[in-house]
């Protein structure tokens, strides 16, 4: 939660009801509709990740972390004609 990070937590609430009315709108399933990246993707980005020591992600530094991942996934991208 955003609070949990010191930020504050804009949310705003909406009934189940009407979540689960709209969601009945969508043929996708509900796994492939909230899928960020492919699974490849993920998978290689959670090597990356654990190579540089699992460092704790919080806001303040999430841009650093990721700046410290990218030349890596690139290289592995490139290595493996990804």
């Amino acid at each position: 939660m955003p609070q949990d990070y010191g930020l504050e937590n804009l949310a705003v609430p909406v009934a189940q009801e009407a979540i689960d009315a709209l969601r009945g709108l969508i043929d996708t399933p509900r796994s492939e509709a909230l899928r960020w990246i492919p699974d490849l993707f993920n998978g290689l980005a959670f090597e990356v990740y654990h190579e540089l020591g699992s460092p704790k992600l919080e806001a303040l530094n999430g841009w650093a972390i990721f700046n410290a991942m990218a030349p890596l996934i690139r290289a592995q991208v490139e290595l493996h004609g990804l």
